[in-house]
């Protein structure tokens, strides 16, 4: 369970650093 722990954060944390570069990319 401990695991399933870890991998959710990372992936949580992939997907917040996705939305800064989308964000980032959407900018003129």
């Amino acid at each position: 369970q401990g695991r399933n722990v870890v991998y959710r954060l990372k992936d949580h944390h992939i997907l917040n650093l996705y939305r800064d570069v989308s964000e980032h990319l959407d900018e003129p």
